[in-house]
């Protein structure tokens, strides 16, 4: 756990140096939330800090917005994220072609991938098509009833399916720069920035299903592909011929 602040102002530090002391009463309020599906409206508050992307930046567009949540908050995502996780890779619920946050999983498997296939139509004579495709702010895009919807299809019910609906709903976010804070603005679509869970939740969320059936529409006509969160790339190829 990094070392920062939190909007609660309690240092992850100070949680690492007293462990040992606050380690059960966490634990209590950890199960507490997890059996009556409730989660505390104070670990629902985002401190946005705006970070340039260019050296002199003109626009808001030329900012990185970075989220900052309550250090409770993603101890506690910790422990939803390992069990749903479990919960979808033993169910297969999981495309083994996404290489997006995932376990034994990554960037440069990926891109190895890419690499094998590419040589193996070089060796074969072939030329290689590639098609890439991105969901822009895909965060930000996520209805929360929709993906609700979608957890409680893939049987997520009950306390769990409540637990998840008093995560996305009556979230609080403000922009800090330095010392200077604006006031709090409610959040009404998306799943939070910064937060543990949020890019498991939206390999759930139908944005991602669209996503998951253009490639199922693709593996019919037998084209390859892989995938990395809310990225898609197919491998297409054709046969070299001369004269």
């Amino acid at each position: 756990m990094k070392s920062n602040s939190s909007p609660n102002d309690i240092p992850s530090k100070f949680l690492k140096i007293a462990s040992c002391i606050v380690s059960e009463w966490l634990s209590k309020l950890f199960n507490k939330c997890m059996t009556t599906g409730e989660y505390p409206d104070s670990w629902k508050i985002a401190h946005i800090t705006p970070i340039p992307k260019v050296h002199s930046p003109s626009s808001s567009s030329e900012y990185r917005p970075i989220s900052v949540l309550p250090v409770f908050s993603k101890l506690f995502e910790k422990i939803i994220y390992h069990r749903v996780y479990s919960y979808l890779t033993e169910h297969n619920l999981i495309d083994k072609r996404q290489h997006g946050f995932r376990v034994n999983h990554s960037t440069e498997l990926a891109i190895t991938s890419i690499y094998d296939e590419l040589l193996s139509n070089f060796d074969n004579k072939l030329i290689t098509c590639s098609l890439f495709l991105d969901l822009s702010k895909a965060f930000d895009c996520c209805d929360h009833e929709n993906l609700l919807d979608k957890l409680y299809h893939y049987g997520i019910r009950g306390v769990s399916h409540k637990l998840f609906s008093n995560f996305l709903h009556n979230r609080m976010q403000c922009t800090k720069i330095g010392e200077y804070k604006s006031s709090s603005k409610r959040i009404s679509c998306g799943v939070p920035q910064g937060s543990v869970i949020s890019p498991l939740l939206f390999l759930k969320h139908p944005l991602f299903i669209l996503l998951y059936l253009l490639m199922i529409l693709i593996s019919i006509c037998q084209i390859p592909f892989l995938m990395f969160f809310s990225q898609l790339l197919t491998l297409n190829y054709v046969k070299l011929t001369t004269g």
